[in-house]
């Protein structure tokens, strides 16, 4: 069985939604990001709206986090700002987080940690989510 998932966030922009809403299964929404080079959480400037429509037309969602976290201490920071953002809502889908290599040209704040940290970095984010519920 395959689904329809939608990744959303700040680069996304969504006319028809109703049509949305009867083409896919669920979207996954960005709530915010940990900045490449600052290190800076920031709300994803589309995050509101993706929810707020999401819960207007009906559709299933997750939230997801880019994180540039460099350690254990900057997870806990953003597992905590994520569930500020999202406890007030009810998912449909597990809150995510996504580490990657930045896409910037400058180098990414995270993209040489070894990957036993970056792996125990993502362990203590879910770690997190899981006390704060």
């Amino acid at each position: 069985m395959s689904y329809r998932i939608v990744n959303v966030s700040k680069f996304t922009s969504i006319q028809f939604w109703d049509k949305l809403a009867s083409s896919i299964d669920a979207l996954m929404i960005r709530c915010a990001y940990r900045g490449s080079s600052t290190g800076e959480l920031t709300i994803d400037s589309k995050f509101k709206e993706h929810i707020n429509n999401s819960v207007l037309y009906d559709i299933p969602f997750g939230i997801y986090i880019y994180s540039q976290a460099i350690d254990e201490e900057e997870v806990i920071e953003e597992a905590h700002f994520v569930h500020n953002l999202i406890k007030s809502y009810k998912l449909d889908l597990p809150v995510f987080i996504q580490s990657s290599f930045s896409t910037a040209e400058a180098k990414g704040r995270a993209d040489n940690l070894d990957p036993i940290i970056r792996t125990n970095i993502l362990k203590t984010f879910c770690n997190e989510m899981k006390v704060l519920g």
